[in-house]
């Protein structure tokens, strides 16, 4: 069974949504893998972190014919704090980890989203900034805001 699959069966189908956009910012779900889920965690039924009273704005899982890709995303159209955005970021993460089976292998990665008029001070702080999955330490991608999910995924990746 794919992952897809099996944390479709645990989820609210309510806060499972094919677009991705929060106020001025998007991500284009073109040429995603065909099994998909972005869960949007605004949503009333959205899973919650137990740990964190932050929250994400979407977790995107993705089946394709390599393994499983896991991201929370956060989209930011104006100026924001990394150190906020990381928060975020992890809160993301746990509810990640507390929905996806452990023994599955998976591509992890946080991505922000962010329009023009970001602070450089705030990127280079945001590229020395980890999120913890799984005890491991993921850098954060980055990505434009009106950017394809899988370019954001794989730039992220060094593909």
């Amino acid at each position: 069974m794919s992952l897809v699959s099996q944390v479709k069966q645990n989820a609210d189908c309510e806060c499972i949504v094919y677009r991705c956009q929060k106020g001025q910012c998007s991500l284009k779900l073109d040429n995603l893998p065909e099994k998909f889920l972005l869960i949007d965690m605004d949503h009333e039924k959205a899973p919650k972190s137990s740990q964190n009273t932050k929250k994400c704005d979407y977790i995107f899982i993705g089946d394709d014919s390599k393994e499983p890709w896991v991201a929370p995303l956060e989209l930011k159209s104006g100026k924001f704090s990394a150190s906020d955005v990381v928060e975020q970021l992890q809160a993301g993460a746990g509810v990640a980890d507390s929905i996806i089976p452990p023994a599955s292998g998976t591509r992890f990665r946080p991505i922000v989203v962010h329009g023009k008029g970001i602070h450089r001070a705030e990127l280079d702080r945001l590229q020395k900034m980890r999120v913890r999955y799984r005890s491991r330490d993921y850098p954060v991608g980055k990505a434009r805001c009106g950017t394809s999910l899988v370019v954001a995924l794989n730039k992220a990746q060094g593909v």
